[in-house]
């Protein structure tokens, strides 16, 4: 099988980092949990400008670099490709101007997984507009995605039948409604343990 994974929140401590950056910055007491939604301005109370402002001066910064694998994803990326023989392709929404920190990240940490796929690249469906995740799922025949962010979650199961889909739980999505073909997961250790039960 075909299993693309996103990188910030399912394999990588991508709020805890930001959190810490931008709370020294503004003098904030941001926790992860305060996080109902995936749009981090409508938690920060700032606009969506300003919040991607801060999400690029965060990336330049060494809170950012030294980012962290989520508990368990490492072995479980390991697991689900060696053991389990499936292949794995990091489907990630980031954008290009940090690709290269990007694939160095995932070549320190997940050296296994064999490609990694930006959203935002026209040349992945050969049109003048940029990839969504469901594209990139649909032209490269991804069987599961794993995945945080709702938005993309639903976008996926609407365009395709074939991509099942599932939701790495966090504050930002619990609670909420799925659609048809798409559950949650509490960790990796659900996840290795999901597609050992397909075998």
């Amino acid at each position: 099988m075909k299993i693309g994974i996103d990188i910030d929140g399912v394999i990588a401590e991508f709020i805890e980092p930001f959190l810490k950056f931008y709370n020294h910055k503004h003098k904030t007491h941001f926790r992860r949990e305060d996080f109902k939604s995936f749009n981090l301005w409508e938690t920060l109370g700032i606009t969506k400008a300003q919040s991607t402002s801060a999400v690029d001066e965060f990336y330049l910064t060494e809170h950012f670099r030294n980012i962290a694998p989520v508990p368990g994803s490492i072995y479980g990326v390991y697991s689900l490709i060696k053991n389990l023989g499936n292949e794995g392709i990091i489907i990630t929404s980031r954008p290009s101007e940090i690709e290269p920190d990007t694939r160095n990240w995932i070549k320190e940490y997940f050296p296994i997984l064999s490609d990694v796929c930006f959203v935002n690249n026209p040349a992945i469906i050969n049109d003048s507009r940029t990839a969504t995740k469901a594209d990139i799922c649909s032209k490269l025949g991804i069987d599961f995605l794993i995945e945080d962010n709702l938005d993309f979650v639903r976008e996926v199961r609407q365009s395709s039948e074939k991509t099942r889909v599932l939701v790495y739980e966090s504050p930002w999505n619990k609670g909420n409604d799925l659609p048809d073909g798409a559950q949650f997961v509490k960790s990796w250790g659900d996840i290795r343990e999901y597609f050992a039960s397909l075998r």
